[in-house]
């Protein structure tokens, strides 16, 4: 069979076909959401479906907060000019602070603990030499006796 003919025949059979029909629940529930849609107040539909009134009503304050914004928004970024400038400064003061804190820390361990830790280092190594000393002394001398006897 050729393509041609091929189209022929599943054209033939679609049109043949019955058209399709809708089920039974779709126009009662169609309805139902228009009129729920219909049943809510005017205030909780579009804009474009709120009565002429109520349109020119709500643009009032739509202006005035557009107005407002518009007027206030230069004092606000001059407010947060400042509260940044606040927050760099108190930055730069604590770093500041920081830094002091550091190189005092710096200079007390160069002064008293560095040499410290060396003097108690050569007293640990020393107190160890000793013990490792004592411990082979008392070995002879225990080995000596234990083979006199």
């Amino acid at each position: 069979m050729h393509r041609d003919d091929l189209d022929r025949l599943i054209d033939e059979r679609l049109a043949a076909l019955p058209p399709p029909s809708a089920p039974p629940t779709l126009g009662p529930r169609v309805l139902d959401a228009v009129r729920s849609r219909t049943a809510r107040p005017w205030y909780r539909r579009p804009w474009r479906t709120w009565p002429f009134a109520s349109k020119a009503a709500s643009i009032g304050p739509v202006a005035a907060a557009v107005l407002g914004f518009w007027l206030v928004e230069p004092a606000a970024q001059e407010l947060w000019g400042q509260i940044l400038g606040s927050i760099r400064a108190a930055h730069s003061l604590l770093t500041a602070h920081v830094s002091v804190l550091l190189s005092l820390t710096v200079v007390l361990r160069r002064t008293f603990l560095d040499p410290v830790v060396v003097h108690l280092l050569v007293i640990g190594l020393m107190t160890g030499v000793a013990a490792m000393a004592l411990g082979m002394a008392l070995k002879r001398v225990t080995a000596v006796e234990g083979v006199s006897k």
